[in-house]
């Protein structure tokens, strides 16, 4: 069973791992559009592709985080 500062600090890691994926595909996003002219067709899909993952992270992560054994 992992102490509590090695909870807060695989915490800390999955925190910065995932603003980095976030920034990570907002800047390819933009990079996308820009390739299509800024359309504004192609923002709207991406800005949906981004929701649904939202919504299946949101859902699946959390469900896995618990059944996953403790490092």
């Amino acid at each position: 069973m992992p102490s509590g500062h090695q909870r807060l600090h695989r915490t800390i890691i999955e925190v910065v791992i995932a603003v980095i994926q976030l920034i990570g595909a907002v800047v390819m996003g933009l990079r996308v559009r820009a390739l299509y002219q800024n359309s504004r067709v192609i923002l709207i899909l991406i800005v949906a592709f981004w929701i649904g993952a939202a919504v299946v992270g949101g859902v699946r992560v959390p469900s896995m985080h618990g059944s996953l054994a403790d490092d």
